[in-house]
């Protein structure tokens, strides 16, 4: 059982997984594509001069409206630098008059880079620009100017960021459509058990697949048929008490009348003779005892069927030990009061042995014994056999009947008590009833040396 536990507890890990890589594969596609399908097509506009010189010529536009609005002069760099950041443009200014190079990044901090270059190095740094434009300060001075247009590559970072966000909600809209099924039957298994709380134990639960939620479900119907026989027991135990009580009670009854009857006689002096009181005493002597002895028999089944609910003590028996106890004991007894017994012995092997409780089963043993004095008739043989088959170890003994109506007279107290308690050690105990043959099998587990 802990090894199909583990089996199912490792196949539920391995499906999990699975979704979860499943899952990271498509996320990660995902973001590959969308991130390279980005990449792919801001590529193509930083390449296309058609489209930067458009961008450019727009932000020259807007930087000299810029500089109109506000009057400004070359010297105010940090106006310009505040439009850069503003537009997410860079530009560069080259004054030809002093040869004064200003360089305004948008992405940097708050002071221009200044130098002075000659026109070459000036046409060196726009080698990356596209298109060259003239820009006139309020002071009147022109200069030229290269534009960047810086925001297209804060769109890579947007493509970016949108290509994980896409890969996480991808992770799981697939991680759950694949883990649909087993969320599926956790609810399922959630409605099944209210069914069961309801108290509606002939409701099965449902069984799917092989992991542990499987073996889960799999218990609890285990558990649930377990009850049920559990109650079904109860029930038939609870029937056959009352159907004891019933007989036990009729079969008391009648010595009950006898012995109130002869008690009156003998209390009203009703009696002829002191031979005849005599007699009436020893009457009422052995209807009493015969009460007694039905009592006895029912406190015992008590006992028996309590016990039912305990551990028995099982131990160890060699099979040749069994065989001698009971043909030294009960039935060299009976041999010694005068029954004719055959013994058919050969029919086990005496290295094996089997698991029993030992005081319990003696009862077992006294039972039969005391059955055979009291039923059987001493005409006939008392036939005791022995038999092993490949697990169990059989013991029986078969005799004629005295006569129908002393076995009729018989409770069954006995027989019951004989039966819980072989039932209780993993054995049976079986009862056959052919004309005026009654025969009794005892079988128990063997135990392999």
């Amino acid at each position: 059982m802990n090894s199909m536990r583990k089996i199912g507890f490792s196949r539920l890990r391995v499906e999990l997984l699975f979704a979860a890589l499943v899952s990271l594969v498509v996320a990660y596609g995902c973001h590959i594509l969308i991130k390279e399908g980005g990449n792919y097509y801001l590529d193509g506009l930083v390449a296309s001069e058609e489209y930067m010189y458009g961008k450019n010529e727009k932000m020259s536009l807007l930087f000299q409206d810029y500089v109109d609005d506000h009057g400004l002069l070359l010297e105010n760099t940090g106006d310009i630098l505040h439009w850069c950041r503003e537009n997410k443009t860079s530009v560069t200014l080259y004054n030809e008059t002093t040869q004064g190079l200003y360089s305004y990044y948008s992405f940097l901090g708050s002071q221009a880079q200044i130098s002075t270059v000659d026109e070459m190095a000036f046409e060196v740094s726009g080698e990356y620009a596209t298109g060259e434009f003239s820009v006139r300060f309020a002071d009147g001075t022109r200069v030229r100017a290269l534009f960047y247009y810086d925001r297209i590559y804060n769109y890579y970072n947007y493509f970016y960021t949108a290509s994980l966000f896409a890969a996480g909600i991808s992770f799981l809209l697939v991680f759950m459509m694949l883990i649909a099924r087993k969320v599926n039957y956790i609810r399922i298994m959630d409605k099944e058990l209210k069914v069961l709380e309801g108290g509606d134990l002939e409701y099965e639960v449902t069984e799917l697949g092989r992991d542990e939620l499987y073996q889960l479900a799999h218990g609890i119907n285990e558990m649930r048929k377990a009850v049920l026989r559990r109650e079904e027991e109860e029930r038939r135990n609870a029937q056959a008490n009352q159907e004891l009580v019933t007989a036990l009670s009729h079969d008391i009854r009648t010595p009950m009348t006898s012995l109130i009857g002869y008690l009156e006689i003998l209390k009203m002096g009703r009696y002829h003779s002191e031979e005849q009181k005599e007699e009436f005493l020893e009457i009422s002597r052995q209807k009493a005892f015969q009460m007694k002895e039905m009592i006895d028999k029912l406190f015992e089944y008590s006992l028996v069927t309590g016990k039912m609910e305990e551990t028995y003590h099982m131990e160890r028996m060699e099979i040749d030990t069994i065989l001698s106890a009971i043909l030294d004991g009960q039935v060299s007894d009976l041999v010694n009061e005068g029954w004719e017994v055959e013994e058919n012995l050969s029919g086990y092997t005496s290295e094996n042995s089997v698991m029993a409780d030992v005081e319990f089963f003696q009862r077992v043993l006294d039972n039969l014994l005391s059955n055979i004095r009291k039923y059987a008739d001493k005409s006939g043989k008392v036939i005791v056999g022995v038999k092993e088959g490949e697990n169990e170890f059989a013991f029986s003994i078969r005799n004629k009947v005295l006569h129908e109506e002393a076995l009729g007279g018989s409770t069954g107290v006995g027989l019951k008590t004989c039966q819980k308690i072989m039932e209780a050690m993993d054995g049976s105990f079986r009862v056959e009833k052919t004309k005026n043959i009654y025969c009794v099998s005892v079988t128990l587990p063997t135990v392999h040396p």
